[in-house]
């Protein structure tokens, strides 16, 4: 049986909260209930969730094209407001996964594809 995975990408604080070092803002902000909404569908239906999320170092070289932006261990790299706490009370649920990403592409140096 093919299983689908809801893939939610870099909806970080620094990349939509009004505050944040590269935020979308507004626009970002709108979609965060239908977020939420989708990813309960997929774990209602046993299918997996997972939040691919920029995670740099402090000096890292991404920072010589765009502004600092989701440090490892900041507030700019939590999971922004609602979906956050989506995040926090599903995290244990072994279909809700978090993949740290050094790069744009979320299977680039991550085990991604191994799920």
């Amino acid at each position: 049986m093919m299983k689908e995975a809801l893939l939610i990408i870099d909806m970080s604080n620094d990349f939509v909260d009004d505050k944040g070092g590269l935020t979308a803002g507004k626009p970002a902000q709108k979609i965060v209930p239908n977020m939420i909404e989708l990813a309960d569908q997929f774990l209602a239906k046993e299918q997996w969730v997972v939040f691919c999320m920029d995670a740099h170092e402090e000096n890292d070289p991404h920072f010589k094209l765009w502004p600092p932006h989701n440090v490892k261990g900041t507030w700019g790299a939590r999971i922004y407001g609602k979906l956050g706490q989506w995040y926090d009370e599903n995290k244990d649920n072994p279909l809700v996964l978090f993949v740290p990403k050094p790069e744009y592409d979320a299977f680039f140096g991550t085990e991604l594809d191994q799920y």
